[in-house]
């Protein structure tokens, strides 16, 4: 009997391994929708679609009727100073994002997108309702400042993005989001100008004393409620995409992993310390591993390290088998039946085997836990953060002195247009950026590359704006047309760059960081968007007043707003943006390919 040796095998991995591997891990249960020939996930990204409507309606459906609100609640001495407190309440919902938009991306990925999703959904229930009832300032501006703070989904909804589809699908799934987020700057507004004051305007309906007479504004907040609770409750059954692997399933892999390739010889009723121990009883078909190391501390480098560099100097087992085997006896006792066991051989090539084994899984932790280094180490990261930055910065200026710019008067450089005009020629060149969005833009990246197309569209954007000051010298027909096709160009040329961003920013780092990346993204840009309207504001008034030789009036504007895109133009060069993000990066490098 002593040269009789146990082989223990375990049946072969099956096709999804990732699924049996970890069987406890989200991430891993729901790969299977990027596999490379998985359908395109219409309903998750019809779940999308409905948490970028619910994030776009707050922020942009209060603008038409923010004058009024804030005259209502008498804090302006003066009809002059209610854009003064107008700006304090606009600007408070990107402060509160740009505070907390980093914790929301890491607790994205260390809790899973799901969970960060459905808070975001419901800070729109709670603040955006109590941002309705809102009687005096302070009211409104904490409501809009919470609601900032609280509603990080954003970031983590164009990181779901990239992970819900295959590599096939991302600039689909990317441009939805894009989209629906396009439609809802244009719905919000539409929203908050028709249903605001309806004891007013529609007083058949809402007679003097009812609950919307005293809440004048609290009307377009509660249809955009009406939206946020049914997307709340498709948003708790969408599929999650993070990986969580635990220490001790790695540990288990690592063993399958080699019990599969090789027949591993049992050591007959052994027990050393510092050892796996093996019970080897009647009846069973394979051993039962115990690991000695207990559970591993979470996210703890010192202790890995340890661990690492002990096994590099751990000596053979095999040397001090035979001096430890007097003390095996006090271990068999607890095996019932023991006497009647055979004895086994101990081969001590296949125990060195399972030593290294056990150490190299540990090792490869380490490894990856050094790896994973700070978001602002990543170069290629902060290059696209850096184009979406800028271009944010760009468009918001651009907004607010477009509007600005048509409706002055011809005599300080203006276009002399009415609100109506302005408002229609908002209304087309989104609807065209909606079509682009739906039809062109997906074609484009596949085939450009989401780095070239940024570039080529900052390029023309930068020729668009040079062509502005000169509509001060068309009129009638003509003015209208021109105009028109310009800020269609515009449009879909923003639309082009934004979008590519949010591919280029996915595709910078690895998917354990991706919820990160996105939160430190938006963090960034809502500083970037709260400084463009206050600044193109200011330099729009400084050029009215300007009227020199050189660049004088909107001449200055225009001109600001092209050294901004020529700004952005530089940042998509290489080597600061290298054309690699084209593709995601791979797992093991973290986001840098020297």
């Amino acid at each position: 009997m002593s040269g009789m040796a146990v082989d223990v095998e375990q049946p072969l991995l099956e096709e999804k391994a990732r699924a049996l591997e970890y069987p406890n891990c989200p991430g891993c249960k729901n790969s299977y929708l990027q596999d490379a020939d998985a359908k395109l996930p219409l309903r998750e990204l019809a779940t999308l679609a409905a948490l970028t409507l619910v994030n776009a309606l707050p922020i942009s459906s209060l603008y038409p009727f923010l004058y009024f609100m804030v005259r209502d609640f008498n804090v302006a001495k003066s009809e002059k100073d209610i854009g003064f407190y107008a700006g304090y309440i606009g600007s408070a919902f990107m402060v509160g994002r740009f505070l907390t938009s980093v914790h929301w991306g890491m607790a994205a990925d260390k809790y899973g997108r799901v969970p960060v999703m459905c808070i975001g959904v419901i800070s729109v229930i709670v603040f955006h309702t109590m941002f309705g009832v809102s009687t005096t300032f302070w009211m409104a501006l904490i409501s809009r400042f919470l609601l900032g703070s609280f509603n990080g989904m954003l970031g983590t909804v164009k990181a779901y993005a990239a992970e819900v589809c295959s590599e096939r699908h991302q600039a689909i799934s990317v441009s939805i989001v894009g989209t629906v987020w396009g439609l809802g700057l244009i719905i919000g507004p539409a929203m908050g100008g028709y249903f605001s004051q309806p004891a007013i305007k529609y007083p058949n309906l809402f007679p003097p004393g009812s609950l919307f007479d005293r809440y004048a504004y609290l009307l377009p907040s509660l249809l955009v409620v009406a939206i946020a609770f049914p997307t709340l409750y498709i948003t708790l059954h969408l599929p999650e995409t993070l990986h969580r692997h635990d220490i001790e399933e790695v540990d288990k892999v690592e063993v399958v992993k080699d019990e599969t390739s090789v027949s591993l010889p049992i050591p007959g009723n052994m027990s050393r310390s510092g050892s796996r121990k093996y019970s080897v009883c009647e009846g069973m078909e394979s051993p039962a591993l115990i690991s000695p190391f207990g559970s591993m501390p979470e996210d703890n480098l010192q202790h890995l390290e340890r661990r690492s560099q002990n096994f590099e100097r751990v000596p053979s087992r095999s040397s001090s088998l035979r001096s430890r085997r007097d003390n095996e006896e006090d271990h068999i006792d607890a095996c019932d039946g023991y006497k009647d066991l055979p004895e086994y051989q101990v081969d001590s090539t296949h125990v060195e085997e399972e030593n290294k084994l056990v150490a190299t899984s540990e090792q490869k932790l380490f490894r990856a836990a050094k790896k994973k280094k700070s978001l602002f180490a990543s170069k290629p990261l902060m290059a696209s953060i850096a184009v979406y930055c800028l271009w944010s910065l760009h468009d918001m200026a651009y907004t607010e002195i477009f509007s600005l710019w048509c409706v002055s008067p011809s005599a300080n450089g203006g276009l002399d247009l009415t609100t109506t005009d302005v408002g229609q020629i908002l209304a087309l060149s989104g609807f065209t950026m909606l079509l682009f969005q739906l039809f062109a833009f997906a074609s484009l990246v596949n085939l450009m590359g989401a780095v070239r197309l940024s570039q080529v569209a900052a390029v023309l954007t930068f020729f668009l704006m040079a062509a502005y000051p000169f509509m001060t010298m068309l009129h009638g027909m003509t003015l209208w047309v021109v105009l028109n096709i310009l800020s269609v160009l515009k449009n879909i040329f923003g639309t082009a760059i934004f979008t590519s961003t949010f591919i280029l920013v996915n595709n910078s780092v690895t998917q354990d960081q991706r919820g990160a990346a996105n939160g430190l993204a938006m963090s960034l840009v809502s500083l970037f968007k709260a400084i463009g309207p206050a600044g193109g504001g200011s330099i729009f008034a400084w050029a009215q007043r300007r009227q020199s030789d050189f660049l004088p009036g909107n001449q200055l504007v225009f001109f600001s707003l092209a050294v901004v895109v020529l700004l952005t133009i530089i940042c998509t060069c290489e080597p600061i943006l290298p054309r690699y993000l084209d593709r995601p990066i791979p797992a093991d490098t973290n986001g840098d390919k020297e």
